[in-house]
């Protein structure tokens, strides 16, 4: 539970065996009160096994230790489970209650025409049905890959060593050099052995046409002034509740302008939500700054040596297949 890696299926049981007339006693106590109503939200079953381990327990001892139980105590702990809980489902007389919804309604101030909510609705629908069990510290972070480089590999280390559980949201825009489904696929299995890592499509709302044209010409617009509110918006009041995220990570910009002003947006807006912006410094490689622009000019000379030097073993393989 202190991980909060909770699963679908998952049966947890609480063993103590401090009496509540002590003051920690009483002190968990209320800490089982409120767990047990918290369980409750989330619409999950929840059985108190007190009873049946008093019983035992005032009969032949139910623990080994203060942290070990015996046979006697899970033969009744499974027993209780499968008469109050598991028999009755199987039975019909209980049914299983569905998991709450956490996505809040779409508000009528986002700035969306009605078709487009319509569709960013079906995309809330999408995130519920992505939403991993996790709790604690949950961390995002949106990407391009265009394509999938060591740079972007580091940001996701970095950022899934210091979050229980990390969403990466990969922008669906297909504006980019390469196809969103061949992106999507690079960072899937790019990322694929990092165990507390989910890879999202972002839609068409998270840096897309819709709530942040701007990213979409930085390589020929130097110099502008971009227009972040509306995404961060949408992802501040959706995204964040969603998913229960506390912080969002990205890399520093030193070069590109437009992302250099989303980062400051996100600094400014995120903690409005409750979201710590945290910002990396971008890897280099002699010298040279690891980015996916570098890669594709890299790519323009069929320089295979020096884009070895900047992607993982799945984007190289790929790029030599596809050029």
């Amino acid at each position: 539970m202190k991980t909060g890696q909770i699963e679908s299926g998952d049966v947890i049981l609480y063993l103590t065996k401090t009496s509540f007339h002590t003051a920690a006693g009483r002190k968990r106590k209320r800490a089982l009160k409120y767990i047990s109503s918290y369980i409750k939200n989330l619409g999950l079953l929840y059985v108190d096994l007190g009873p049946a381990l008093k019983l035992v327990e005032e009969k032949n001892g139910a623990f080994i230790t203060n942290d070990y139980v015996n046979p006697r105590c899970y033969k009744t702990v499974a027993t209780k489970i499968y008469m109050d809980c598991v028999k009755g489902i199987l039975d019909g007389a209980i049914e299983m209650p569905e998991r709450k919804k956490i996505v809040p309604e779409i508000q009528d101030d986002d700035g969306l025409t009605g078709e487009q909510n319509e569709d960013f609705r079906k995309y809330l629908e999408y995130l519920e049905s992505e939403r991993d069990a996790a709790r604690g510290n949950i961390g995002a972070i949106v990407m391009n890959c265009n394509p999938f480089t060591k740079g972007h590999r580091y940001l996701v280390e970095r950022a899934s060593s210091e979050a229980d559980f990390l969403y990466v949201f990969v922008v669906e825009e297909d504006k980019s050099f390469f196809p969103f489904a061949d992106r999507f696929k690079l960072v899937s299995e790019g990322l694929s052995d990092i165990k507390n890592v989910r890879v999202l499509r972002s839609g068409k709302f998270i840096i897309s046409t819709i709530t942040f044209p701007g990213y979409f010409s930085k390589d020929s617009a130097k110099e502008v002034a971009v227009d972040t509110s509306l995404d961060l918006r949408l992802f501040g009041r959706y995204i964040v509740p969603a998913f229960g995220i506390k912080a969002r990570f990205a890399g520093n910009e030193p070069t590109d302008m437009v992302t250099r002003q989303y980062n400051k947006a996100m600094k400014e807006t995120l903690p409005q939500y409750g979201v710590k912006f945290v910002e990396f410094e971008r890897i280099t490689k002699d010298e040279t700054v690891i980015s996916a622009s570098t890669v594709r000019a890299l790519l323009e000379k069929r320089d295979w040596d020096g884009i070895r030097n900047f992607v993982p073993d799945v984007t190289y393989k790929y790029l030599r297949e596809k050029f």
